[in-house]
């Protein structure tokens, strides 16, 4: 991994997040914009329980947002990283950080919603331990047993 980049908890403000939202739009699937608000989804982000970020200089290059506001049932609501950045393991590691946030605060379970057709996203999470719960239109319900 890039040694210039560093881990932090819940550093980045709206905007921050807001921006590396935009930046990593298009690379969403389908692409993010197209199905929220992006404004009132880095808003949502940003109040989430905890975040985790990687950092190059000031720009937020990655980051995981986990909801643990409705236990048993952990939240995984967002992971993302700018295209520069992808295939450097920031995504394993973000996603581990969670399983060990949830795992921590008691949490039997870490669920996810993720599209039919990101088919790079549902296999990080299937290597990982995260099975089919269900299915909603385009989109699939992970779980993963904690």
């Amino acid at each position: 991994m890039n040694a210039q980049l560093f881990h932090t908890e819940n550093r980045a403000s709206v905007a921050q997040i807001l921006a590396h939202l935009r930046s990593c739009d298009a690379f969403y699937v389908p692409v993010l914009s197209r199905r929220v608000s992006l404004e009132q989804y880095a808003a949502q982000l940003h109040g989430c329980a905890v975040r985790f970020e990687f950092w190059h200089g000031e720009v937020l290059v990655a980051m995981a947002a986990l909801d643990l506001a409705a236990a048993p049932v952990a939240v995984l609501e967002n992971i993302s990283v700018l295209p520069a950045f992808a295939r450097q393991g920031l995504a394993t590691r973000l996603l581990q950080y969670c399983v060990a946030a949830a795992q921590a605060k008691g949490f039997e379970t870490l669920a996810l919603r993720v599209s039919v057709d990101n088919r790079a996203a549902y296999a990080l999470y299937a290597q990982h331990g995260f099975r089919l719960a269900g299915q909603e239109a385009a989109m699939c319900r992970l779980e993963k047993p904690l």
